[in-house]
């Protein structure tokens, strides 16, 4: 199995919650702009000239609300795609699956000073801090990277393990400052025949290299003996609910 292959579901990013909202608002400030109110006193429908197309909207009492409109746009799929597209190009809002969010991302935090200015690092530095704290969304998105939060967190990662000759059932040690630290894992052998499902603890310096450390019936047991030196298992994150191993 590689490093980067997911073994179970994310939870919804961050994105979607910051995002979505804006997209569903702009695209009802779009539809006030088109009609919030058709007024034909002989007629039952009406015919809009929707991005090239007619959409045709059912009129009730001489009128159509703003949700009858929405209703319809996004029924029709050249009508879903131009409303969106049409936020996107003027109010600068995406759909939070949009990979094109990501490249906004980065315009909001140029790596590099125009060709004509030069910065020192401090320069430099205190520039991207400060472009970072203008935008909530990117600074809230890189500590959770950071952190390891989802949807950044450990989805199928090989680490370094070892065992000592002491521990606590169903816990297991991780570096100080270690993103895993009070954190439900599920370690896999490499074969993915067998796993244990531990809360981690500070406790080790992790100076070798070494991620999470066993006690040696958890070693043992997820690896077949007891051998020097560190082994590679697969890790990935789970609820914190989920029910410990017993060893």
């Amino acid at each position: 199995m590689s490093s980067n292959q997911p073994i179970s579901d994310s939870r919804k990013s961050l994105a979607s919650k910051i995002f979505q909202p804006l997209v569903w608002t702009t695209i009802g400030a779009l539809t006030a702009l088109v009609a919030v109110r058709f007024l034909y006193p002989n007629a039952e429908n009406v015919k809009i000239n929707f991005f090239g197309k007619q959409l045709e909207v059912a009129v009730k009492n001489k009128q159509v609300t703003h949700e009858e409109l929405l209703n319809e746009i996004f029924a029709k799929d050249f009508a879903r795609a131009g409303a969106v597209d049409w936020v996107k190009k003027n109010q600068g809002l995406y759909p939070f699956t949009d990979t094109a969010l990501v490249e906004k991302f980065s315009e909001m935090l140029p790596d590099r000073p125009p060709a004509s200015q030069q910065e020192t690092l401090q320069q430099r530095t205190e520039r991207l801090q400060k472009a970072i704290e203008k935008v909530p969304s990117v600074r809230e998105l890189r500590r959770k990277s950071k952190d390891r939060e989802a949807p950044f967190q450990p989805v199928g990662e090989i680490i370094q393990v070892k065992y000592q000759k002491s521990g606590t059932k169903g816990r297991a040690f991780v570096p100080y400052g270690s993103y895993l630290v009070g954190r439900v894992i599920e370690l896999y052998d490499q074969a993915e025949e067998k796993l244990l499902t531990l809360r981690c603890e500070e406790g080790i310096s992790g100076a070798d290299g070494t991620k999470v450390l066993l006690n040696p019936n958890q070693f043992k047991y997820l690896f077949g003996s007891i051998a020097p030196g560190m082994v590679n298992a697969i890790v990935i994150e789970v609820s914190n609910s989920k029910q410990l191993s017993n060893l």
